[in-house]
This record gives C-alpha cells, sequence and structure tokens, in this order.
C-alpha cells in the first residue's frame, strides 16, 4: 500500500504576512489555540525551571478570553504543568498526547497502559539499577512513559547512558508496544499509538472547520505532528495534509484558511508548518496579536 509522506518546506516568517491573523480570524467564530510548552512558551532549557512570573499573567489574559480556548501542549505531565502555570482555564496536553486535561474536567487518558504500565515500571527499576554506576542522571516514570535525562544543571545524558536505556527497553519490551523518543536533553521510552497529533485531533473532533480557526505553535521534531493534525482537520480528511495557510500561486494570498501552523526555530527549516517565528519573545507577540483581533472581532 502507498502512503503520502508529509512534504517540507522552508517556511516564511510570520512579518511576511502580517495581515495573516484578521484574514483567518474574518470567517472563525471560536480559535482553538495549541501552544508548545518547551521551547515555544519558554526558552529551551528553561522547561524545567519556574517560569517566568509574566507568562502565567500572559496565558491567563489568553485564558480569560470567551472567544480562545487554550491548550499547553508538553511531554511533562499535566500536574508538573499545572505547578508551573497557575492559570485558570488552561487546558493541557499532556505525556506527548497521552493526557487530555480540559480545566475543570476529570483527565482523559486516550490510551489505557494496561500491561505497559507494568512494563514501565519493571524498566524503571532496571534501569536504577543498570545506571547506578553513572553520575548527574535523573529517571521519571510518568504512568505513560519512562524519561532518561540529566540532572539539572548537568545538561542530556550521556551516549552511553542512552545506549544502556535503549538497550534496556529493546530487551524488556518483546510485544513491541513501547516506542522510543529522543529529545534535545533527554530520551524517552512511551507507549506507542498515541501522539501530540491525535491528541489534538481528538480535542477537535467537535469542532466545525467551517466556523472555527485552530492554531498550533511548536518548536520539537513531536510538534511536526500536531501540525499535520490541524491541516488534517482543516480539510475534514484523516488521509490528506490539508489545506496550508499559504499557498505558492500568486492568485492565491488573499484565500482564507481555518488552520495556521507556526515553527519556532531561529532560522527557518524544513517542516510542515507554514509559518515560524524566531523564539518565545516573537510567539508572545504573535498570539498577543492573535488574541487582541480575536477579542475585537469574534
Amino acid at each position: 500500500m502507498a502512503v503520502k509522506t508529509p512534504e517540507l518546506a522552508y517556511p516564511k516568517h510570520v512579518s511576511e504576512d502580517a495581515d495573516l491573523v484578521a484574514r483567518a480570524l474574518g470567517v472563525a467564530s471560536r480559535v482553538f489555540l495549541f501552544l508548545d510548552y518547551g521551547g515555544t512558551l519558554v526558552a529551551r532549557g528553561r522547561d524545567g525551571a519556574d517560569p517566568p512570573s509574566e507568562l502565567s499573567r500572559y496565558l491567563g489574559n489568553l485564558c480569560d478570553s470567551s472567544s480562545l480556548t487554550v491548550f499547553v501542549v508538553s511531554d511533562r505531565s499535566a500536574r508538573e504543568i499545572r505547578q508551573l502555570l497557575d492559570v485558570r482555564g488552561l487546558n493541557i496536553i499532556a505525556q506527548g498526547g497521552l493526557e487530555i486535561e480540559r480545566w475543570g474536567e476529570d483527565p482523559v487518558y486516550p490510551v489505557d497502559p494496561g500491561r505497559s504500565g507494568s512494563l514501565l515500571h519493571r524498566l524503571e527499576l532496571e534501569l536504577h539499577r543498570h545506571l547506578r554506576n553513572l553520575a548527574d542522571l535523573r529517571i521519571e516514570n510518568r504512568g505513560f512513559s519512562v524519561t532518561l535525562a540529566g540532572a539539572p544543571g548537568a545538561g542530556g545524558p550521556s551516549s552511553e547512558a542512552v545506549d544502556r536505556f535503549a538497550g534496556l527497553v529493546k530487551s524488556l519490551d518483546t510485544g513491541r508496544v513501547l516506542e522510543l523518543r529522543y529529545g534535545e536533553d533527554d530520551v524517552e521510552a512511551r507507549i506507542a499509538g498515541w501522539n501530540k497529533g491525535d491528541a489534538v485531533k481528538h480535542v477537535l473532533r467537535e469542532a466545525d472547520p467551517e466556523e472555527c480557526l485552530a492554531v498550533y505553535v511548536g518548536d520539537d521534531v513531536t510538534d511536526e505532528e500536531g501540525f499535520l493534525a490541524v491541516k488534517e482537520w482543516s480539510s475534514g480528511s484523516e488521509s490528506e495534509l490539508g489545506r496550508s495557510w499559504y499557498s505558492a500561486g500568486e492568485d492565491d494570498d488573499e484565500e482564507s484558511t481555518n488552520a495556521i501552523t507556526v515553527l519556532v526555530a531561529p532560522s527557518p527549516r524544513p517542516t510542515t508548518a507554514s509559518l515560524f517565528v524566531r523564539g518565545p519573545e516573537e510567539v508572545h507577540e504573535l498570539v498577543s496579536s492573535l488574541a487582541a483581533v480575536a477579542t475585537a472581532l469574534l
């Protein structure tokens, strides 16, 4: 069976389409805003530190808008994000999509850990045993995943630690129910079969693409799943990539869309996102502009 793979391209900077917010909101009655945490809302490397106090105020202002539904997306647990961000009305997609928590509601766990829960517990115990002679490591079991990271301030785990981690996963996971995710500062073994994109589509399943706007902003390779999810939702198709924000044809400059995808990176790189910004400060500027227009128009 032939499988269509995502087409990567270099995105343009948001400043090259300065009126995108007004154009996109011109046909929307509600906005779903998905914001990655580490590397997007806060600088990469600070995602485990206490965030600036103004970040909670900033997110609180967004959540106060009746026209915005705001989700913070993270590989951390919802409990960890709540501890970092004391924001009333904030919704969370946590553990890379395996935990969905709407404000005031019980968490939703789309994947039943089942036998995987005991496997992850055993992996955690074995990691402590096999890595005890290596310094500056942190092992975390979040229920749906086990993560190996460096101790605070120590950087990521050593290549030896990562190799031992991967070897243990391979030897213990005989049923191949886990997948490995390699980040800049950690490596994770998580239950396979559900990701950030699946969680985004779960949230948007009752949203009408004809009336709503979905915006996803992220910096990580796993955020490509979120970019694709909002594009698929916008087209009403699970198999097509959906309409991008901007088409290359000269006659398409004014085409409206219901999906905006924004990569956060110092410079553009191949991605499925259509736009990019250079860091958290530009993320805040973009989202603040979106919120201001949404408050005025919706």
